[in-house]
C-alpha cells in the first residue's frame, strides 16, 4: 500500500505541475492577437481540459500525502481523519467534474438551465469557503507545534504542508480576482467578435494571473524537493 501511494503521489504531482505548464503556455497564446479568435478559442478550450488535471490532483494529492504521513508515522493523526480526507477528496473531485462539464457547455453554447446556473454559483461559493477552511486547518495544525501539540513530527513535512497552504491561499486570491475569467473572456471574443476593449481585458486578466501561477509552481517544486530530500 505504501509503495502504491508513493507512485500515486508522484503521478498526481506530475499531473498538477506538468499538465498545468501546458495551461500556462496556452495562456500566452490566447492573448496573442496575431492568432485569429477562432484558433485562440480552440486553445482556450484545450486549456480548460488540461486544467482539469491540476484541479483534480490538488484534493487527491493532499489525501495521499496525509495517508503517507500516517503510514510513515510522520504525523499524529487518527485514522478517521485520513479516511475522512479521502471521502472529502472523492466527493470534491466528483463536484469538480460536474462543474467542468457545465462550465464548458456554458462557454461553448453560452447558456445553461436555471438549475445548472444555480449549481455553478453554489459550487463556486462552497469551493471557495472550503479552501479557506482548508487553509485554517493547515495553519492550526502547524501552530499546534508551538504549544506542544505537534501534528507533523518532522521539519520537512511541516514546511511541505506550509507550502501546500500557500498554494491554496494564492489560489483563493486568483478566484477572488475581480473581473471575468480569461477563458470566459476568450469565449466572449469568440462569440461576439474581437474588440480592443475585450482584447485589453483578456490581456490584463492574464497579466495579473501569471505571477500568481508562477508562485504556485515555485511552491510545488520546493515541496517536491522537501519530500525527496527530507531535511530535518
Amino acid at each position: 500500500m505504501y509503495g502504491v501511494l508513493i507512485a500515486l503521489h508522484i503521478l498526481l504531482t506530475v499531473s498538477w505541475l506538468g499538465v498545468d505548464a501546458g495551461v500556462f503556455i496556452g495562456s500566452h497564446m490566447i492573448r496573442n492577437r496575431a492568432y485569429p479568435p477562432d484558433a485562440r478559442f480552440v486553445v482556450s478550450r484545450l486549456m480548460g481540459y488540461l486544467d482539469l488535471g491540476p484541479r483534480l490532483s490538488v484534493p487527491l494529492l493532499f489525501a495521499v500525502g496525509l495517508n503517507l504521513a500516517y503510514l510513515g508515522t510522520w504525523a499524529s493523526v487518527p485514522v478517521g481523519v485520513v479516511i475522512g480526507m479521502w471521502l472529502v477528496a472523492v466527493v470534491w473531485c466528483a463536484a469538480i467534474l460536474y462543474t467542468f462539464v457545465l462550465q464548458h457547455r456554458l462557454e461553448a453554447v453560452g447558456k445553461l438551465s436555471p438549475g445548472e446556473h444555480a449549481w455553478l454559483r453554489t459550487y463556486r461559493r462552497v469551493d471557495l469557503w472550503a479552501r479557506w477552511i482548508w487553509v485554517a486547518c493547515i495553519v492550526g495544525a502547524l501552530l499546534g507545534g508551538v504549544v506542544g501539540l505537534a501534528v507533523f513530527k518532522t521539519t520537512w513535512l511541516s514546511l511541505k504542508v506550509a507550502l501546500f497552504g500557500v498554494v491554496i491561499l494564492v489560489g483563493n486570491g486568483l478566484r477572488l480576482m475581480p473581473g471575468t475569467s480569461s477563458m470566459a473572456l476568450m469565449a466572449e471574443i469568440h462569440r461576439q467578435g474581437s474588440t480592443p476593449e475585450r482584447e485589453d481585458a483578456l490581456y490584463r486578466r492574464l497579466s495579473l494571473t501569471h505571477p500568481i501561477v508562477l508562485t504556485m509552481y515555485a511552491c510545488v517544486v520546493a515541496s517536491v524537493f522537501l519530500g525527496v530530500l527530507k531535511p530535518g
